[in-house]
This record gives structure tokens, sequence and C-alpha cells, in this order.
């Protein structure tokens, strides 16, 4: 994300976070999700939709994200396209809360 630009802190109401392992798995649910919101330029969306494993493991969605001041945005979101049924649920929605950078 070389020439992107960091535009805070944000949260997202509808989703839920899981450990996929080494990496969250963000789906559809009764929660809120919390993570670092980016602006990009279009031109790097098709090769980050590759590393994101674009349809199959991921898939691109536009959702509504909070940033930490309360302005409300639009934002692309990357939603995990397989079961979670034994993966293990993040409670707090932010993965800094279980990953080790």
């Amino acid at each position: 994300l070389g020439s992107s630009r960091f535009l805070g802190y944000g949260k997202a109401k509808g989703f839920l976070l899981y450990n996929i392992g080494a990496f969250p798995g963000m789906v559809e649910g009764a929660g809120e999700v919390k993570g670092e919101v980016y602006e990009i330029p279009e031109e790097l969306l098709d090769k980050l939709d590759m590393v994101e494993g674009v349809p199959y493991l991921f898939r691109r969605e536009v959702i509504e994200v909070e940033l930490k001041d309360g302005t409300l945005i639009k934002a692309y979101a990357y939603l995990y396209n397989k079961k979670v049924d034994n993966k293990m649920l993040i409670p707090s929605g932010d993965w800094k809360d279980v990953a080790k950078f």
C-alpha cells in the first residue's frame, strides 16, 4: 500500500471477525469489526484483489465505515468467502487483539 493514505481507524457494524489462522476473516453478522482505513489509488484494486484471493477466498464489497471522529464513509472491505463454523470468533472485532506481529 505504498501510495496509499491512512485515513484513520474505523468500525463497521453488522460484521463479525474470525481468526482464520494467519489472517482474519470478516463475515456478515450481529457485531462490529474495527480496523485501519486507507485511501488507495483505483489502479491498485486489481492487484489487491489478487493478493486477497478474490473471488475464491474473499470478495470485495462496499460497506459503511464510521471513522474515529464519527464521520461515515463508504469503503471497500474484503469479506471472507468460506465457512467459519470451525474458526475462532474474535469477540472484540479487532485483529490486533489476537495477531502476533
